[in-house]
C-alpha cells in the first residue's frame, strides 16, 4: 500500500509536466506587459504574481543587477521573468507542502551541486514518499567550467525552509558552475 502511495508523487509530477510547460510559455508571452502592472518592482497581488519568484523582485537577483548595470530598466524586468519563468506557479500550484516531521533522505553524492555528480532526495511523510528529486550536474572535461544540470521532481534543497517545495523539470545542457 505504501509503495501505491509513493507512487502517487511520480504521476503527479508527470501530470504537472505539460501543466508547468504551459504556464511557462504563457510567462514568456507576458513578460513584456508584466512589469507595467508592477508595483514597486513587484508582480504580488497582481494578475502576474505566478509569473515570476517569491523571494526576488523584478529587478532580479545580485548578479542580473550587475548584468544590467542596476538600471531597473524595464528590459532587466522582462529578462528576469524571461529567465524566471513561472516560480511562483511551480511552487504554489504545482509545489509540494512539507511539514517539519517530513524526512529527506539522499543517496548519491551530498556535495554533488557544488562539485559535480548526482543525487536522488526522496521526501517522506509517515514512510510515504511524498515527492524526490534527481539532480545530475556533470562537468565537461573539456571546458573547464561548463557541466550538464538536470533536475526533476521538486526542489528538496533546504526543504524544510522553503515551503512549497517547488515543482521542477529542467535541463541545462551548458550550465556555468560555480
Amino acid at each position: 500500500m505504501k509503495f501505491l502511495l509513493s507512487l502517487i508523487s511520480l504521476l503527479r509530477w508527470i501530470v504537472s509536466i505539460p501543466v508547468s510547460f504551459i504556464v511557462t510559455v504563457f510567462a514568456w508571452i507576458v513578460a513584456p506587459i508584466a512589469p507595467l502592472f508592477a508595483k514597486n518592482y513587484s508582480l504580488k497581488g497582481t494578475i502576474f504574481w505566478w509569473a515570476t519568484t517569491p523571494n526576488t523582485d523584478l529587478r532580479g537577483d545580485p548578479d542580473h543587477q550587475e548584468r544590467f548595470h542596476y538600471s531597473n530598466s524595464w528590459f532587466q524586468q522582462v529578462w528576469w521573468i524571461i529567465r524566471n519563468p513561472s516560480v511562483n506557479f511551480n511552487r504554489e500550484v504545482l509545489g509540494v507542502h512539507v511539514v517539519p516531521t517530513d524526512e529527506c533522505i539522499r543517496i548519491g553524492n551530498p556535495k554533488a551541486q557544488d562539485e559535480g555528480g548526482v543525487f536522488f532526495d526522496r521526501v517522506y511523510r509517515d514512510g510515504v514518499v511524498i515527492c524526490w528529486m534527481i539532480f545530475v550536474y556533470i562537468p565537461y572535461p573539456f571546458k573547464k567550467n561548463k557541466a550538464f544540470r538536470m533536475l526533476m521532481g521538486w526542489k528538496t534543497w533546504d526543504f524544510l525552509k522553503k515551503d512549497p517545495l517547488q515543482m521542477t523539470f529542467l535541463i541545462q545542457p551548458w550550465k556555468t558552475m560555480r
